[in-house]
């Protein structure tokens, strides 16, 4: 029996959760036409192989008679009270979005961008956030982030109001935003130079980041020098600098090639993965549906504008994760269905 994904709904709107892939379906009909008033003459079935279900064979075997199709989905959802509102868990949130809306007034008329967005954060949780273009995610992570301020609702982080020199939170932006004139190693020492670091301590940071990163030996090269994927890593190396306990990051990928921005992205599960490094939590805005399964334990739906948050998706899929399994596909079909 085919075994639906486990989904928690916001209230905004009802959403039919799609079918998982089964592992195996049995023997495929013959290609051609299809006379659905008679079944098809029946394959000899290999050692082994699970029974074929044909729809005129009567009553089913017994469930314990029958082979097992795929292993049960494990379900890991998070408790959720009978408003969509997710129950308080063991761990403390750490990044806390409460009812968050923006609006933009011209000429006497409102254009509303983000309305009522609600969701927390835990630390050691990897959060996409997803929607169609224009749904209001850059600007959400903006707010988030203490650089834009909500029309309505507030954003806490450890409690307290998000502000924008926050320390324990760092930004890697789509662009590289990185400066022409100085070094790897210098673009690397922004943020603890704004913090007034010792200047031995900030070249000891910038140098284990770097080469957390994959970019040692390249501190005194200058950006006209790196190709993309070191530019973003700088980026990155740059970020991590800081040691945030959460890490933002705005479609940091979307401007690679396929097998640099896949290799960015092993790299960052293997940053977040080590308790030793920073960062505790990271929260991505992507238009990447397939990334955003790749990456996340929970994956967060936009709807188009005004963005409101439609589902809350926790990919329960095992790490690492194989983008060929059936499974995967089915979590992408789901995000999918639920943006267009």
């Amino acid at each position: 029996m085919e075994r639906p994904h486990r989904v928690r709904v916001h209230p905004v709107r009802t959403v039919r959760a799609l079918p998982l892939p089964l592992l195996d379906r049995g023997p495929r009909l013959p290609d051609g036409p299809r006379d659905v008033r008679r079944a098809p003459a029946r394959p000899a079935a290999g050692r082994g192989a699970p029974p074929p279900f044909y729809p005129d064979d009567g009553p089913r075997r017994p469930r314990d008679e029958q082979a097992p199709l795929a292993a049960p989905v494990p379900a890991r959802l998070r408790p959720v009270s009978a408003g969509g509102v997710r129950v308080p868990e063991e761990r403390p949130p750490l990044l806390e979005v409460k009812d968050v809306s923006r609006s933009y007034f011209e000429a006497g008329k409102e254009f509303k961008i983000l309305e009522r967005v609600r969701f927390d954060l835990a630390e050691r949780d990897f959060v996409c956030i997803v929607g169609p273009s224009g749904s209001g995610k850059s600007t959400l992570l903006r707010i988030i982030l203490g650089l834009d301020k909500p029309t309505t609702g507030e954003v806490r982080f450890e409690g307290q109001p998000l502000t924008p020199d926050n320390p324990r939170v760092a930004m890697v932006f789509q662009s590289f935003a990185l400066f022409p004139w100085l070094t790897v190693e210098q673009n690397a020492e922004l943020g603890l130079e704004a913090r007034h670091d010792p200047l031995e301590a900030r070249h000891a940071q910038a140098r284990k980041f770097i080469e957390a990163v994959g970019l040692a030996g390249f501190e005194n090269a200058y950006p006209r020098e790196l190709s993309g994927g070191m530019k973003q890593r700088v980026g990155i190396a740059r970020a991590l600098a800081i040691e945030p306990v959460l890490l933002c990051m705005d479609e940091p990928f979307s401007s690679l090639d396929a097998l640099t921005a896949q290799n960015l992205r092993d790299e960052i599960l293997q940053l977040w993965s080590n308790p030793e490094l920073p960062p505790k939590a990271v929260l991505i805005v992507t238009h990447s549906i397939e990334e955003a399964v790749y990456l996340a334990d929970r994956v967060i739906v936009l709807s188009a504008r005004p963005g409101r948050i439609v589902a809350e998706l926790e990919i329960d899929l095992p790490r690492p994760r194989n983008r060929k399994e059936p499974e995967f596909f089915g979590w992408v079909d789901e995000i999918y269905s639920l943006i267009v």
